[in-house]
């Protein structure tokens, strides 16, 4: 069947194909087998930069219909020059169901000289004897793909930048395969809302890039999304539930001395979101933003009243200790002028404990202060006054209830114990990944210098063997002549 490509751009993604392991052959090659099973309308590596197409081992076909897609995908073994093809839907892969083996390729070249082949797949060879060697002929330069069994190689061989040495001691250079998804890291799933949460509380120092550095130190994120109606509220989807509920226990996370809430997606936004749908679009992230808020709303607006009130009282007492200071300093000075007698030294004096000034001494046979001092003394309340034009001078009396104060700091103290216990506990967990992958590493080390000396002594071997054969040779001659 002929094929009409039309256009390079993905037009429905539900008619799409991920075809792997084709950095061998051109597109035309790709799209001819493809065109057998049905009417291509588009071949394209999606939202990849012209500049690392280079290093793109798949190509993503888009049928006319889901007819022709099903008769493809049908076929259990596509092969291109010997080369097994890998095919998976591309709609899966962006909703994370189907799994890619796209993080243990690597790109090694460009290479200049067709003899450093296998001088270069034999030295990765004594890391990993399972490798898979392509040879990748793309933008007229010629590249060595390989594919590892294990993405520890590749961690491993990128970190350490192991490379070897060729005959012409040309500088290689390590690419790691472009991953179909590394450029919709923004693309929350529509389906997956049980592998995702909320964050709130964020501000303008804290963007998508760090939210995704301090959760891939501690899990496997998919997708990271700041909502642009709300920038103070974000979505993160993982791998799966056990990361979920893993920062769902934690309930607040500490970031760039921000305290950030956890808290999880709803359910309900299926109903009003069609399945089908190819895009993500705002209206998802607004319904998700509208659906989650609802469970906050009843914690957050207790809170609201209590701050409310708190910085009311905190005004209203700020005023009235200032008319006290204003009503006492006016006494002192009206009895200062009646007083004849001199003020005795030893007279006792008493200490006033108010909220929001330091204690000072008061003279204590004054009347009129004696009476403000033992009202604040003897009544532990908080005074404020009504500033109405009728009534300036009318005051009521707010008494707090110390037993409630004292269950808040227990509480204040429990959940402190709780995110400093949270906090050792991340620790602990980054500690034992960091060991882990540096045990690895080191194991992945040494087993290579050991194969290093194997090869080196293998060598020796050799060459003594060929060094004694050869004399006894020479030796033989000899005695023939004599």
């Amino acid at each position: 069947m002929n094929s009409i490509l039309n256009k390079s751009s993905i037009e429905n993604i539900s008619l799409c194909v991920y075809i792997g392991n084709t950095c061998s052959f051109d597109d035309d090659i790709l799209i001819n087998y493809c065109s057998q099973y049905g009417r291509i309308i588009s071949c394209t590596i999606d939202k990849c930069p012209n500049e690392k197409r280079i290093f793109c081992d798949f190509r993503i076909i888009e049928f006319s219909n889901k007819e022709e897609l099903e008769k493809f995908l049908h076929i259990s073994l596509h092969k291109i020059d010997l080369i097994e093809l890998d095919i998976k839907l591309y709609k899966n892969l962006l909703d994370n169901i189907d799994i890619l083996n796209i993080d243990r390729k690597i790109f090694i070249g460009p290479i200049f000289n067709l003899n450093d082949i296998n001088i270069i797949i034999e030295f990765y060879k004594l890391i990993d004897q399972k490798i898979k060697s392509y040879i990748s002929k793309q933008n007229k330069q010629i590249y060595i793909l390989i594919e590892f069994s294990n993405r520890e190689f590749i961690r491993t061989i990128i970190k350490q930048k192991t490379i070897p040495k060729i005959i012409d001691n040309q500088i290689l250079n390590i690419h790691t395969a472009i991953n179909p998804k590394e450029y919709l890291k923004n693309n929350i799933s529509l389906e997956n809302n049980h592998h995702q949460i909320m964050i709130y509380g964020l501000n303008d120092y804290i963007n998508e890039n760090i939210l995704m550095d301090y959760f891939d130190k501690r899990a496997t994120v998919v997708a990271c999304k700041i909502i642009p109606n709300d920038p103070k509220c974000a979505i993160i989807e993982f791998e799966n539930e056990k990361f979920v509920q893993k920062f769902l226990d934690l309930h607040f996370i500490y970031l760039n001395g921000t305290t950030l809430s956890l808290n999880k997606v709803s359910n309900h936004f299926k109903s009003s979101i069609n399945i089908n749908q190819q895009e993500y679009t705002n209206d998802y992230i607004d319904y998700l933003l509208e659906t989650t808020q609802l469970n906050l709303n009843n914690s957050s607006s207790t809170t609201e009243q209590n701050q409310t009130f708190l910085s009311q009282i905190s005004t209203v007492q700020q005023f009235n200790c200032d008319q006290q200071e204003k009503s006492i300093s006016n006494i002192i000075s009206q009895s200062s002028s009646l007083l004849t007698e001199s003020i005795d030294d030893s007279s006792p004096d008493i200490n006033e404990c108010g909220w929001t000034s330091p204690p000072r001494n008061v003279i204590n046979h004054i009347s009129p202060i004696n009476q403000i001092v033992e009202r604040l003394s003897t009544q532990p309340c908080l005074t404020t006054m009504n500033i109405n034009s009728d009534s300036l001078n009318q005051s009521r009396i707010i008494e707090i209830d110390e037993k409630k104060s004292i269950k808040n700091l227990k509480k204040n103290l429990l959940k402190f114990i709780e995110e400093y216990e949270n906090e050792i506990d991340q620790i602990k967990d980054e500690y034992m990944i960091k060991y882990t992958k540096d045990r690895t590493n080191i194991e992945h080390e040494i087993n290579r210098l050991i194969n290093d000396e194997r090869i080196s002594f293998d060598r020796v071997n050799r060459y003594l063997y060929d060094n004694q054969r050869h004399s006894d040779k020479s030796y033989e001659n000899k005695r023939r002549y004599i």
